[in-house]
């Protein structure tokens, strides 16, 4: 800990740049719907920008995670920062093409990922244990600020500048690279643990496939994403070296906690991504006024996420699982059901829906913790938290070919008189649908995914 002192300088300096990486993707998340009319592109394909940057977020904790075993934090993090500021000013010159939209989101992504991925573990290296539990809370608060400031930033700067200008945001981070130069150390290392390039690009791939595969449905997509996945379990069969091994999915417990992050945890990012599409076509309001209606969601997020470990405490996993989960599916149905009456009801569905994830996670970890040995949590962890990622890619995805199909404006439920309110309403159905699953899952499998909860 003799670095500490100077580490805690720098320390609000990484949340900076965690910041400006992670607002970035909330961001363009709700400047969707301007994308599609500027690109004149069909919502499907406008996911993609969203999935991969998704997918890159998560590969990328990874990546950086390992590496820091090996490579200074000092020189990741500051090739983080150039990275995403090139990659800045690459999608604004080339903002014109939405192909160079998305590698330039992507590049952005992967380089801001340095600061998020490696604030804990730089806590957790250099600072001592009182000040580490300060920093855990200042991670969850640097989430939901940025998905705040994310829906400001986009919603204002698309509707009363251009878009385009977001891009330039990570600039400032330029400014922070000779306070990280003087106050980190370096103490690169060498060191037996290597990346598992071979299984990360496996997954990644996996991914990327069937995010195509919703795109457009295409039977060959799915069965070369089918083959991946065939190819990916005998990897990590053979392989005891994969980042991840075939013994974490024999465990039923983390195999059910993984499944169930599938059933539930995408539903946050896809909601954000066509809420904006949904208050645009039914209320006629811009991107702005979207941003304003979606801020105090991410403020009920914020409070209830800081408090969700006290909460899951008072109540225990099992309780505090199931009314996170039943609040999600009921503030959903809520909105399919009065979707086109008010939009000062969409708005508080929206701050329901936020308190009952900011609620989920806190559960969710402890289970995690507890289906594993103590030398494989942090493993579990990292794969936990890529699967996150890849849930949020596929939900938003599969949102994009849903808001393209015409049989579900066909399909009014609750008798809409609008044209357009069948079609979000059944959306907000089929998330009600998937997360109801995923509650019966958790109900059938209580005690298998039970554990002493004093220990």
């Amino acid at each position: 800990m003799q670095h500490n002192g100077n580490v805690k300088k720098v320390m609000p300096m990484i949340m900076v740049i965690f910041l400006s990486s992670a607002t970035l993707i909330q961001a363009f998340t709700i400047i969707s719907p301007q994308l599609a009319r500027d690109f004149n592109l069909p919502e499907s394909t406008i996911s993609i920008q969203v999935s991969i940057a998704m997918l890159v977020m998560g590969v990328a904790s990874m990546i950086y995670a390992t590496l820091s075993d090996s490579i200074s934090i000092r020189k990741l993090i500051i090739f983080g920062v150039l990275i995403m500021c090139i990659s800045s000013v690459l999608g604004f010159v080339f903002s014109h093409s939405f192909i160079m939209v998305v590698i330039s989101r992507a590049l952005q992504t992967f380089g801001g990922t340095s600061a998020s991925a490696l604030l804990i573990i730089t806590v957790t290296k250099y600072l001592d244990e009182k000040t580490q539990v300060k920093y855990y809370g200042y991670n969850t608060a640097c989430v939901q600020a940025s998905m705040a400031l994310g829906v400001l930033c986009g919603g204002f700067l698309s509707t009363y500048v251009s878009w385009r200008f977001l891009f330039l945001l990570p600039l400032i981070t330029l400014i922070l690279v000779p306070s990280l130069l003087k106050n980190l150390p370096e103490d690169s290392k060498k060191t037996e643990r290597k990346l598992d390039i071979a299984g990360i690009s496996l997954i990644s791939f996996i991914t990327i496939l069937l995010t195509l595969y919703f795109n457009n449905l295409n039977i060959i997509l799915l069965l070369l994403s089918l083959f991946s996945i065939v190819l990916f379990v005998f990897y990590i069969m053979k392989n005891k070296n994969a980042f991840i091994t075939i013994d974490f999915f024999q465990n039923k417990k983390y195999l059910l906690a993984i499944l169930l992050v599938f059933l539930t945890f995408g539903s946050q990012a896809a909601f954000s991504f066509v809420f904006g599409f949904l208050a645009q076509s039914i209320y006629q309001v811009n991107l702005g006024t979207v941003s304003l209606i979606m801020l105090p969601s991410f403020v009920v997020g914020s409070i209830i996420g800081v408090i969700s470990g006290k909460i899951t405490i008072q109540l225990g996993v099992p309780k505090t699982l199931m009314i996170a989960m039943g609040l999600m599916g009921v503030s959903l149905l809520i909105g399919a059901v009065l979707i086109d009456t008010n939009i000062t009801v969409l708005a508080l569905v929206t701050c329901l829906f936020s308190g009952a994830m900011g609620l989920l996670y806190a559960p969710f970890m402890k289970i995690v913790v507890s289906a594993l040995p103590i030398e494989k949590v942090g493993t579990g962890l990292g794969f936990f938290n890529l699967s996150i990622s890849i849930a949020s890619t596929i939900w938003i995805a599969i949102t994009g070919k849903l808001l393209s199909m015409d049989s579900l404006h066909k399909i009014n439920v609750f008798g809409f008189e609008t044209s357009i309110a069948p079609l979000y309403s059944n959306i907000l159905l089929i998330y009600v649908v998937l997360i109801t699953i995923g509650l019966g899952l958790y109900y059938i499998n209580k005690n298998t995914l039970s554990f002493k909860e004093n220990n």
